[in-house]
């Protein structure tokens, strides 16, 4: 009997969870770890809110990877690439993570001075976040509800050298307007304004973002026709026309 060649069986692949290295961000919604296997990468390991379900959980994720490479298609904003993953975690229980792009740089919160050749990149980003939340107001659609500065990074993926203001954060925290008393248009829009203004603090010397205050007010202004008593928006106004 004349035998086949043999198959050769390649060696098993270490369990993901002796790839994770913690790392020392631990949020109430996520932990953070680096991979031994790849530098370019960072896992999060999302934890599941009580009464919920491990695939309602991954299929929020999935729907969020969905709603942030539209928001990077569609209004330009750079978003870190997003693979979901389901394995066991280091206590042996099934986890959903999350693998995104390792950015190498500094948060935009913590940033004392923004390079010179940077802030034409930042003036967009308040301009498109402002459009986009625009557009959410007047579509009626789902809208991020973290749209602030702390959840950008400006810098390079890990290994290149290009630098950009990354959306990092890219847990699944979306809203309809009327879902929470605190997640509103109203405060995602002010937050846009108020943030704005802080960035222009960060040029050296000091700059105005025109183009983004011009493309902002009209925003505004267009949603205190409908709702004159949004304060956050009122004094937001005020703000931009100073």
């Amino acid at each position: 009997m004349i035998e086949g060649p043999r198959k050769i069986e390649e060696p098993a692949s270490p369990a993901f969870a002796a790839l994770l290295r913690p790392t020392r961000f631990d949020a109430r919604n996520v932990r953070l770890y680096e991979l031994s296997n790849d530098p370019a990468k960072l896992v999060r390991e999302n934890r599941m809110q009580e009464g919920h379900t491990l695939d309602a959980l991954e299929q929020s994720i999935r729907d969020a990877k969905a709603h942030f490479e539209a928001m990077s298609s569609t209004y330009g904003i750079h978003v870190v690439s997003i693979a979901i993953k389901r394995e066991k975690n280091n206590t042996g229980d099934d986890a959903v993570f999350t693998v995104v792009d390792k950015i190498e740089g500094q948060n935009l919160s913590d940033i004392v001075h923004v390079p010179a050749e940077a802030m034409e990149e930042l003036e967009a980003l308040y301009i498109a976040l402002g459009t986009y939340y625009y557009d959410a107001w007047k579509h009626g659609l789902q809208y991020w509800g973290d749209g602030r500065s702390d959840q950008f990074v400006y810098g390079a993926k890990y290994g290149e050298q290009e630098k950009h203001f990354y959306l990092t954060d890219v847990d699944p925290e979306f809203y309809r307007d009327g879902d929470d008393q605190w997640h509103t248009l109203e405060a995602a829009v002010g937050s846009v304004c108020h943030d704005l203004l802080e960035s222009e603090r960060k040029g050296t010397p000091k700059i105005r973002f025109h183009k983004a205050r011009a493309v902002l007010l009209d925003i505004v202004t267009n949603m205190l026709q409908e709702n004159p008593h949004w304060s956050m928006l009122v004094e937001a106004r005020g703000w931009l026309e100073q």
